[in-house]
C-alpha cells in the first residue's frame, strides 16, 4: 500500500514538472515574440539606437561648427575682419570634415557666406552669421527651379501640403498666383509638368502649407552705396514674385502656412506694385522666420507678407531683413486685418514717401478690423526711418478696433509728423508697452505714441524723444478725442524745440466744437523723472492742457524743467475748467515767463489747483514767478497747495503774498490731513522720498 502512493506521488511530480515546461516554454516564446517585434518594425530597438547615433553625431558636427563660428566672431570683432575665408576656418576648425562650398545660380561663382560641411555621412549648412542647420539647406536657382511639394491627405480627408525645397515654395508661388490652377506661371511654364497627379493639387482656407526646412531663395547683397543699389546686383531670375500678388486669388484659396520654427532667407523682391513680401497676401502664418533680405515695394510692403487678409501672424520674426516701403510697410506686415502676436524685428525700415499717408512700423505698418484685434507680446530692435507721416517701433497707425498690448521697441524711431516708440498714431488703445529706443521727429512726438485718440495705460519710456517743431511728449505729443493716459511714466529726457512740451504729454489741444457734453480727457497717476526741456508751453508733466475739462489728477514730477514763457513743474498751462488735483513737483523749474512750481499760467478763472505741492526751487530771467502759480491773472482757484519756503518768494508770480509758503513739517502733515479727509490718498513713509508725501497707490 505504502509503496503504492510512492508510485501515485511520483506520477503527479512527473505531471507537474511537465505542465511546467510546457508553460515556461510558452513564457520563452512569448519573450522571444516580444524580443523579435521589438528588433523590427519601424520603430524597432536598433532602429532608435541608429537614430540616436545619428542625432548625436549631427549635434557633434554642429557643435563643432559653432565654435569656428564663434572664434570668426571673435576675430572679426577684435580685428575687424576675418583673416580666412568660412570655408577654410571650417576646414581647419572641423577635423575630419569635408566643406564644398555652394555655387550660385549663375553656375560659376560660389557663394562666400555659406557652406555645407560634411563628415561620418552627416552634412549640415553653416551660415557666415553663425545659423547652423541639419542637413543640405535648399538654395534656390532662379524662376525656372520648380518642384513639386508633397502633398498627403489628413483624417478630414483635406489635402496639406509640404515644402522641403526652395523649388517647391516657387511651386506653390506660381499656383497661389495662377489663382489655384495648374495652366501655367508668369514663366510660361505649366505645373503639370511637375505633378504626376493633378487631382491631389488642391487648397483651400482649411489646407495646412508646412515649411518641412530652411529655405534659401538664393540673393545676396552685392557692392553698392546703398541697400538697394547692393541688392540690386542679383540676377533678375532671382527676384522673388511674392505668393499671393493677387487679392482674390488668397481670401477664400490660401490655407495656414506653418512655417514649423524655420526660415528663409537671400529673399529679393524689388517692385513698384503693391503687396510684397515673401507673401504678397495671405490668410494666417506662423513660426516663420525671414533673414538677410530686402523686400522694397509701393503699398502693403512687409518682411512676412505684404497684407494680412485674415487670420493671424503669430511667432514671425524678422532678422536683419530691409524692408523699403513707399506708403504702407512693416518688418513682419504691412497691413493687417488680423491680430499680430509674439513677433520680432530686427531689420531696418524704411520710408520712402513723404505722403501723410504713409504708415511705417517695426512691426506693422497698419492695421484696421471691424472686430477687436491685438497685436500683442511684440518686439522691435531695428531703426525705423521715414521722411513721411505716422511712423511707429511697433507701428505705424493703429486703427480702429486694434488695441496694442504689451509690446517694447528698443529700435531708434526716425519721422516727421506722428511718430512714437511704439505708434506714430493710435485710435483705440495702448496698454503696458515700453519704449527703449529714441525717438526723432518734427510735430507731434511721443515716447509712446506721437498722436492718440484712446487711452494709453501702464507704458513706459527710458529714452530720449526730440521734437524739431511742436507737441512732444515722453509718453504722448499730443492727445485727442477725450482720450486718457493712465499709470504711465517718463524716465528719458524730453526735448521740444517748439511750444507745447511735456513729461508725460505735449499737449491737449483746444477742440473746434463746444466739448462740454464730452467726457473729459485725463491723465491720471503718471509720473516723470527726465529732464524737461522745451520752449514755451513746458511742463513736467503736460506742456498745456488746453481743452475745457482736462483733468490732471495724482501725478508727479522728479525730472528739471527747463522752458521759456508757460513754465510749470506739473503743466506749463492749462484752460477751461481744467483741474491739477492731487500733484506735487520735487525738482527745480526755470524759465524767463509764468514759471511756477506747479503750472505757469492758467488761462481761465474756471480753473482749479487743488491737493498739490512743490519743493522745487523755481527761477526766472524776467517776471511772473511764483512757488504755486507764474501767473494768476484770471483768478483760478487754489485750494490747499502749498510750497516749502526758500523756493520762490512769492505764491503766484503775478500777486504779492507768500502764504502758501510753508515748511516741511507742515507739508508732511496739514496738508497730509487736508487732503485726505475723504479719501485716503497722501501717505509719509519713512524712508521714501526723502520722507515727502507721496500718492496712496
Amino acid at each position: 500500500m505504502l509503496k503504492k502512493i510512492k508510485n501515485q506521488i511520483k506520477n503527479q511530480n512527473k505531471g507537474i514538472t511537465l505542465i511546467a515546461l510546457v508553460i515556461t516554454v510558452i513564457v520563452l516564446l512569448i519573450l522571444a515574440g516580444i524580443g523579435i517585434s521589438m528588433l523590427s518594425g519601424d520603430n524597432n530597438i536598433l532602429k532608435r539606437a541608429g537614430d540616436a547615433k545619428d542625432k548625436t553625431e549631427l549635434e557633434s558636427l554642429a557643435e563643432e561648427a559653432k565654435i569656428v563660428m564663434s572664434n570668426r566672431t571673435i576675430e572679426k570683432t577684435t580685428m575687424g575682419t576675418n583673416s580666412k575665408t568660412l570655408k577654410q576656418d571650417l576646414e581647419t576648425g572641423i577635423s575630419g570634415g569635408q566643406v564644398e562650398e555652394i555655387t550660385k545660380a549663375d553656375g560659376t561663382t560660389k557663394y562666400t557666406d555659406v557652406c555645407y560641411v560634411t563628415k561620418n555621412g552627416k552634412t549640415i549648412t553653416v551660415y557666415e552669421d553663425g545659423e547652423v542647420a541639419e542637413g543640405k539647406v535648399s538654395i534656390w536657382k532662379g524662376t525656372t527651379d520648380i518642384e513639386c511639394p508633397e502633398f498627403k491627405k489628413d483624417e478630414k480627408n483635406i489635402w496639406n501640403w509640404y515644402i522641403y525645397t526652395a523649388g517647391q515654395l516657387k511651386f506653390l508661388a506660381d499656383f497661389v498666383n495662377n489663382g489655384n490652377s495648374l495652366n501655367g506661371t508668369e514663366n510660361g511654364a505649366d505645373l503639370n509638368d511637375y505633378v504626376n497627379d493633378p487631382s491631389i493639387v488642391t487648397m483651400s482656407t482649411d489646407t495646412t502649407i508646412y515649411l518641412m526646412n530652411n529655405l534659401d531663395l538664393g540673393a545676396r547683397p552685392g557692392e553698392g552705396t546703398t541697400d538697394e543699389a547692393r541688392w540690386a546686383t542679383n540676377p533678375d531670375s532671382l527676384k522673388w514674385i511674392p505668393i499671393g500678388i493677387n487679392y482674390n486669388n488668397v481670401q477664400n484659396k490660401l490655407g495656414t502656412f506653418e512655417g514649423y520654427n524655420h526660415s528663409i532667407s537671400g529673399v529679393y523682391v524689388s517692385r513698384e506694385e503693391n503687396f510684397d513680401g515673401i507673401f504678397g497676401n495671405s490668410n494666417t502664418i506662423q513660426n516663420l522666420t525671414i533673414k538677410n533680405s530686402y523686400i522694397k515695394g509701393k503699398n502693403y510692403t512687409g518682411g512676412i507678407v505684404g497684407s494680412l487678409a485674415s487670420g493671424m501672424i503669430k511667432k514671425c520674426n524678422n532678422i536683419n531683413t530691409t524692408i523699403n516701403a513707399k506708403e504702407i510697410g512693416g518688418g513682419i506686415v504691412g497691413f493687417a486685418l488680423g491680430s499680430i502676436d509674439n513677433c520680432t524685428n530686427s531689420g531696418k525700415i524704411i520710408g520712402n514717401n513723404t505722403s501723410e499717408d504713409s504708415y511705417i512700423g517695426g512691426i506693422s505698418g497698419s492695421a484696421w478690423s471691424s472686430n477687436d484685434i491685438t497685436i500683442n507680446d511684440c518686439v522691435n530692435s531695428g531703426e525705423i526711418n521715414g521722411n513721411g507721416s505716422k511712423l511707429g517701433g511697433i507701428i505705424g497707425r493703429s486703427q480702429a478696433h486694434v488695441r496694442i498690448l504689451q509690446c517694447t521697441n528698443n529700435g531708434k524711431v526716425i519721422g516727421k509728423n506722428n511718430t512714437g516708440g511704439i505708434a506714430g498714431e493710435s485710435i483705440e488703445k495702448i496698454e503696458k508697452c515700453i519704449n527703449n529706443g529714441e525717438v526723432f521727429g518734427e510735430n507731434i512726438v511721443g515716447g509712446i505714441v506721437g498722436g492718440s485718440f484712446g487711452t494709453i495705460s501702464g507704458c513706459t519710456n527710458s529714452e530720449t524723444i526730440e521734437g524739431e517743431s511742436e507737441r512732444v511728449g515722453g509718453i504722448v505729443g499730443n492727445i485727442s478725442e477725450s482720450s486718457k493716459v493712465e499709470e504711465c511714466n517718463n524716465s528719458g529726457q524730453v526735448i521740444g524745440k517748439g511750444k507745447y512740451t511735456g513729461g508725460i504729454v505735449g499737449v491737449i489741444p483746444t477742440d473746434s466744437q463746444d466739448p462740454s457734453d464730452k467726457e473729459p480727457y485725463i491723465v491720471s497717476k503718471c509720473y516723470n523723472s527726465g529732464k524737461i526741456q522745451g520752449t514755451t508751453y513746458t511742463g513736467g508733466v503736460i506742456g498745456t492742457a488746453a481743452q475745457y475739462k482736462s483733468l490732471i489728477e495724482k501725478c508727479y514730477n522728479l525730472g528739471e524743467v527747463t522752458g521759456t514763457g508757460n513754465v510749470g513743474g506739473i503743466a506749463g498751462s492749462f484752460g477751461r475748467s481744467s483741474r491739477l488735483v492731487n500733484c506735487y513737483n520735487i525738482n527745480k523749474v526755470t524759465g524767463t515767463n509764468n514759471v511756477g512750481g506747479i503750472a505757469g499760467n492758467p488761462y481761465s478763472s474756471t480753473c482749479e489747483i487743488k491737493n498739490c505741492y512743490n519743493i522745487g526751487n523755481v527761477s526766472s530771467g524776467t517776471t511772473n514767478l511764483g512757488g504755486i502759480l507764474g501767473n494768476n491773472s484770471n483768478s483760478s482757484t487754489i485750494e490747499n497747495s502749498y510750497y516749502l519756503e526758500g523756493t520762490a518768494t512769492l505764491d503766484v508770480g503775478s500777486g504779492s503774498t507768500n502764504s502758501l509758503a510753508k515748511n516741511k513739517e507742515y507739508i508732511t502733515q496739514d496738508f497730509v490731513t487736508t487732503a485726505n479727509a475723504t479719501e485716503t490718498i497722501w501717505k509719509v513713509e519713512a524712508g521714501k522720498n526723502d520722507g515727502w508725501p507721496i500718492l496712496n497707490e
